[in-house]
């Protein structure tokens, strides 16, 4: 590979490298980690204007690395020969591990060209990435370590690292940049290298997103890595929100009950969850009702025909609810839950009895403490 850029670039060439890659990086990981889905528009603004700035001015002050131009055919050859062989190690790993989704989306390439495919939406993440990859972080990483190879391993590490703690996402993160940024330095060509992203990024989430913890990425992959929950009268499940998913919500208040309707279902097994054992946990005071899932026409999930209808109604003392719920479903040590907001019960304030009952409570106390008031004052 020719290139015109400075075949031993200075110490100080060097050394801005690093900054420039420290600076860009760093700037991401703390949007994912400490921002991302955080009300805080004005920082997350600022930041994401300050990580274009930065790959802006890498891309210029990296302008005349460019490695020659190869062929189109070649090109696509190379491309699609190792997105194929990508593609397949993917999924016969995830069929081997049994995590692969073989409910067989009927709808898979209505989901690509539909009006509000994922794809679509993907697109432009994908086109931005390679940008970053190719014209910023590669040559900076090529540049840091004056080494080909060297800069590749280093540019694909810190893609993967972009990528965490999503362990299955980085591991495919890493050999996908590895490949991309080597076709890169062999070809300059971007398109053939956003199709190869594309094609996998689709394949990953469509037949491998539970296993990849819906692609997530940053502090909002934590919500889904399983954890081990114990109610306060010592029972214990893991929590595993890529095997149980679950919703609950509540449908109606009658008298003293509150009637809570939803769904769970095992959704890596892909089998309906009949037989449950459900915990509603609050103040040290556990209630365990075992019950029977009821199919409910009204409830649907998207999680494919086996698991069509798994929905049931489920009545708690309205007593609970005087504070935040935990509610749990689980069966064989694994489950689902989640916090039930005394919010979402009483909606309108003036059906909530626990709050009528505070705020006469707290008439009294002003009532009482304006007669004491008045009694103290002199004659």
């Amino acid at each position: 590979m020719e290139s015109r850029e400075t075949p031993h670039p200075s110490v100080w060439l060097r050394l801005w490298s690093l900054v420039e890659i420290v600076l860009i990086v760093g700037l991401i990981e703390a949007y994912l980690w400490f921002l991302k889905g955080t009300s805080d528009k004005m920082t997350k603004n600022l930041v994401v204007v300050a990580i274009v700035a930065l790959v802006g001015f890498s891309i210029w002050r990296l302008r005349d690395f460019r490695p020659q131009k190869a062929g189109w055919f070649s090109v696509w050859v190379k491309t699609v020969v190792g997105s194929l062989i990508m593609a397949g190690v993917m999924l016969l790993a995830a069929w081997g591990v049994g995590v692969i989704n073989t409910a067989a989306y009927s709808d898979f390439w209505a989901k690509i060209i539909g009006d509000d495919s994922w794809f679509q939406r993907k697109m432009g993440t994908v086109v931005a990435q390679q940008i970053a990859l190719q014209l910023c972080l590669l040559p900076a990483c090529v540049q840091l370590t004056n080494r080909r190879w060297g800069g590749i391993a280093l540019a694909a590490t810190l893609f993967s690292l972009i990528h965490s703690p999503n362990p299955y996402l980085m591991l495919l993160t890493v050999f996908g940049a590895a490949f991309w940024c080597w076709v890169w330095l062999d070809s300059r060509r971007l398109v053939p290298l956003i199709c190869s992203h594309l094609l996998l990024a689709v394949l990953a989430r469509e037949y491998c997103n539970d296993a990849l913890y819906n692609m997530r990425v940053g502090h909002s992959t934590l919500d889904l890595f399983p954890v081990e929950i114990t109610t306060s009268s010592g029972e214990s499940f893991v929590n595993d929100p890529m095997q149980f998913k679950g919703e609950w919500n509540v449908l109606r208040i009658d008298e003293d009950q509150v009637v809570c309707t939803g769904w769970v279902a095992d959704v890596r097994r892909r089998e309906l969850v009949d037989q449950l054992v459900v915990v509603a946990d609050i103040e040290g005071r556990p209630r365990r009702i075992e019950f029977d899932g009821i199919p409910n026409d009204d409830v649907r999930n998207s999680y494919g025909p086996k698991i069509a209808d798994s929905g049931f109604e489920l009545s708690l003392p309205l007593d609970l609810f005087q504070q935040s719920v935990r509610l749990f479903a689980y069966r064989d040590g694994i489950g689902y839950g989640e916090v039930l907001a005394a919010e979402e019960v009483f909606r309108d304030q003036s059906r909530n009895p626990f709050h009528a009952a505070r705020l006469e409570q707290q008439k009294k106390q002003d009532r009482l403490a304006k007669s004491q008031s008045s009694t103290q004052q002199p004659l």
